[in-house]
């Protein structure tokens, strides 16, 4: 069973890549998109079930099963194999292995049918207040990050289009020459080396800056706590502590814990970065710093910017020339 979410331009890869030997059949939930999701899943050869109620939770449900049993699909009684896609661009890169890997039965299927009990509620409100529910609205994502650390300055131009998960970069490389770049990530193997080894491990380290908040509960290897109130590491005040923790998998870099200080609004107001082991790039072992200019960019709320420490350094990190493109437009709607 897959769910899936505004999937258009890969759930039909998905479908195909599913090998039959280990499925009688594949059912694709579709949770509400807005595009032709559905539509493709079917093209793929999949049976398709609608269920409006967004969450990965209600996808599974059993509202769902008895869709697929209502479908007939020649399923084995209490055999599933669940795939879970809520937005970011993980379901491009499925191979052969994670098929395997999420064979479940019966009792495994009552653990992952609770996945998104087992996180607490300020999670799902943390990524809501910063646009979740609208991000199927999102065409293109366009930004530049920029880094003041002292003597170190950087900045990095992206367009990212989320439902190809294709990027577009201008910026320079480690050696200052100037770059230009445009890939999808799930094709990222057949590009240059400059393109793997540099431009898109700083994409991964610029989105999660921008969009960290959908990562709370896009990451399934993100283990997140809701620890109640504390005083501001920076400010005045207190907030309450969101603490999300990586294991050996997912997140920016295996092992990297991300605490967040989250207001009555559901807004970070700082946030401290524990960076875990060895990653895509070097990052600091402590970075602290506030989550501030916070603007809208249609549908979507973005933090522009982040000041305090790495590693007892001084550090900014900001974002410029924000703006959002809807699906089914041409215009770009400015960050304001």
């Amino acid at each position: 069973m897959v769910t899936a979410l505004d999937e258009e331009a890969a759930i039909g890869s998905v479908v195909r890549a599913i090998s039959r030997e280990l499925v009688h059949a594949v059912i694709v939930v579709d949770n509400g998109s807005r595009d032709g999701t559905a539509a493709g899943a079917q093209a793929a050869g999949a049976t398709v079930i609608q269920e409006p109620q967004r969450g990965y939770g209600a996808a599974c449900s059993p509202a769902a099963h008895g869709g697929a049993r209502a479908g007939q699909a020649p399923l084995l009684a209490g055999e599933f194999i669940y795939f879970n896609h809520r937005g970011g661009p993980s379901m491009t890169k499925l191979g052969r292995s994670t098929t395997i890997r999420f064979l479940v039965f019966a009792m495994l299927v009552l653990a992952a049918t609770s996945w998104a009990q087992t996180r607490p509620p300020i999670a799902e409100q943390i990524a809501k207040t910063y646009g979740l529910d609208s991000f199927g609205q999102i065409e293109a994502i366009r930004y530049t990050f920029n880094l003041d650390l002292g003597a170190l300055k950087l900045s990095h131009a992206w367009v990212w289009e989320p439902k190809a998960d294709r990027v577009s970069y201008e910026g320079k490389d480690k050696a200052g020459k100037p770059v230009q770049a445009t890939y999808v990530r799930a094709q990222l193997s057949s590009q240059p080396a400059v393109v793997q080894d540099e431009v898109d491990p700083a994409f991964v380290n610029d989105q999660y800056w921008l969009i960290f908040p959908f990562h709370v509960v896009w990451d399934e290897g993100a283990d997140v706590q809701d620890l109640g109130r504390h005083k501001l590491p920076l400010g005045k005040g207190s907030a309450r502590r969101v603490v999300v923790k990586y294991g050996s998998e997912g997140g920016y870099a295996p092992g990297d814990t991300w605490e967040l200080y989250v207001g009555a609004d559901h807004r970070v107001e700082e946030f401290i970065y524990h960076g875990g082991g060895s990653g895509l790039q070097k990052r600091p072992s402590v970075l602290i710093a506030t989550w501030a200019g916070y603007k809208k960019a249609g549908p979507l709320l973005i933090s522009t910017d982040h000041r305090g420490t790495a590693d007892g350094k001084p550090m900014r990190v900001f974002f410029s020339h924000v703006s959002v493109k809807l699906v089914g437009s041409d215009t770009w709607v400015n960050a304001q």
